[in-house]
């Protein structure tokens, strides 16, 4: 069984944790996969700006005899700030889209074939104790293949 999600998620971490990315967000530990962590416990809130990357949907290729060869997931790439105009959001947007358009690679279970965006964001989104969180960011078409289960 191949994970084609979990191959995505790792090459978008390595695409995303790259000087450019993480001196615009003031470090790597601001790059999250589907979910910014807040830690109930402590109370401590999650820092922002943060770019966040998650799947949105998948299509499988087939060949001859209904043989899976590769899969063309969608996912979203965005940048959240917190407070601050539209204009940070897409500063940052800008340098984390250079280090995904057209991009190809491998990582330990696979091979991304090509990275590219379909789709462009941008909304906010209010904040509970009043404010607003605003998103910018687009929607990627991976074409990937699976070759070992991780």
């Amino acid at each position: 069984m191949s994970d084609e999600s979990a191959l995505c998620a790792e090459y978008l971490f390595n695409k995303l944790n790259v000087s450019a990315v993480t001196n615009a967000l003031g470090t790597a530990s601001r790059i999250y996969d589907t979910d910014i962590p807040q830690n109930p416990i402590t109370g401590q809130t999650a820092l922002f700006p943060a770019v966040v990357y998650h799947q949105q949907a998948s299509v499988d290729s087939f060949g001859v005899g209904a043989v899976r060869i590769m899969v063309r997931p969608l996912w979203t790439v965005k940048v959240i700030v917190d407070n601050v105009d539209y204009e940070s959001a897409s500063v940052i947007f800008s340098i984390v889209d250079a280090a995904l358009q057209n991009t190809s690679g491998t990582v330990a279970n696979g091979s991304v074939y090509s990275c590219y965006r379909e789709q462009s964001l941008r909304y906010s989104e209010t904040k509970s104790g009043g404010g607003f969180y605003r998103h910018v960011g687009g929607v990627y078409r991976l074409e990937c293949r699976a070759t070992t289960t991780p």
